[in-house]
């Protein structure tokens, strides 16, 4: 096993638990919103905080060579038939269909700027 592979699969590991992790919580965080009456801001800010986060998650994995469809794959197994899943989905999708960049640097503000991109569209889309 080469360098690159060898860091890949040593960072591709933590990214997916993380993974996992946003999941479970935007889900938990989705079903207060959806429930709730009115737009409780504090229930937006952690749900959008969770995309964020998710955002962030989606795109380092895509910018370290985390293939599409293991990816899709965690948010089925993880949020299968939720809201969470179809959202996930999306921010995945959306991820995956920009540029993948070798320098470190580029990468860095790729996902930087992807995860602010995404927060600022969920508090469009809710305020």
């Amino acid at each position: 096993m080469g360098y690159i592979e060898e860091h890949m699969h040593s960072s591709v590991r933590p990214i997916m638990k993380r993974q996992i992790f946003v999941l479970l919580m935007l889900g938990a965080t989705g079903s207060s919103y959806a429930g709730a009456n009115g737009l409780d801001p504090e229930l937006i800010d952690r749900y959008c905080n969770g995309i964020a986060m998710l955002s962030s998650t989606a795109m380092e994995s895509h910018q370290l060579g985390v293939p599409l469809s293991q990816s899709l794959e965690i948010a089925h197994d993880r949020a299968k038939g939720t809201k969470a899943e179809k959202v996930a989905r999306s921010i995945i999708l959306k991820a995956y269909s920009t540029q993948r960049y070798s320098s470190e640097v580029n990468q860095e503000r790729a996902i930087s700027n992807f995860r602010d991109e995404m927060h600022l569209e969920c508090f469009k889309d809710n305020s």
